[in-house]
C-alpha cells in the first residue's frame, strides 16, 4: 500500500474528503472524531495492515503522519520501486 493508498483509507475512516487528509492533519482534530471513529481506526489498521495497535499509541499520534510511521514498513514508497 503506498502513502496515497493509505491517506485515502485514512479519508474513509475519517469520513472526509481525500483532499483533507495530508500528513501533517491532525485527525484528532477533524470535525466528528469520536471514540466509533477511533474503533474503526484500531480496526482499519488491523485489517489493512495485520498490525493490533494499543490505543495509547494511536492516541500518542499527532498527525497522520506519525501514525504512518506506526504503520512502518508496511506502507511503501512508490518511487522506490521504479
Amino acid at each position: 500500500m503506498t502513502q496515497t493508498d493509505f491517506f485515502r483509507v485514512m479519508a474513509d475512516v475519517f469520513q472526509v474528503a481525500p483532499s483533507q487528509i495530508t500528513a501533517t492533519t491532525e485527525f484528532q482534530q477533524l470535525e466528528g472524531w469520536s471514540s466509533l471513529m477511533f474503533l474503526d481506526l484500531l480496526a482499519v489498521v488491523d485489517e489493512e495492515f495485520g498490525i493490533i495497535l494499543s490505543p495509547a499509541k494511536i492516541l500518542a499520534c499527532k498527525n497522520v503522519s506519525e501514525l504512518t510511521a506506526l504503520v512502518g514498513d508496511k506502507i511503501v514508497d512508490p518511487r522506490a520501486a521504479a
